[in-house]
Parts: C-alpha cells; structure tokens; sequence
C-alpha cells in the first residue's frame, strides 16, 4: 500500500487552526479594549499610583485595540 494522505483531513486540520488563531486574536483585542476603557475611567489620583507617567497613560488610551 502507498502512504497518501487525504486531501480533505488536511485542509480541516488547517482551519481548525485558523479558527483557533482567529478566536484567540479576538479574545486579546477583547481584553486590550476591556484594559484601556478601565484605564481611561481611572482618576489621575488613581493613575498616579501606577507609576507611569501621565503622557505614556495617554498613548496607551488613545491607541486602537489592535495595536499592541
């Protein structure tokens, strides 16, 4: 017998790791957008005991979710 794999097994195999990929990046963009709506709610009080400076804060919650 010859060793062949099938052509339909692979091409499954392939989205079920694209889907995974895909889930996995909405999941991050999630959380980012989640991390930087808190951040923006916080009062500068509170966002001083984070030890960052207030310009850096800024950046990062202007900056849109899918950028890292």
């Amino acid at each position: 017998m010859t060793d062949q794999s099938l052509p339909h097994v692979g091409a499954a195999f392939e989205h079920s790791h694209l889907w995974t990929g895909i889930k996995a990046t909405l999941k991050a963009w999630r959380q980012r957008d989640h991390n930087r709506r808190y951040l923006a709610q916080m009062s500068p009080h509170e966002r001083q005991y984070l030890f960052v400076p207030a310009h850096i804060i800024e950046r990062e919650i202007t900056r849109p979710f899918w950028r890292a």
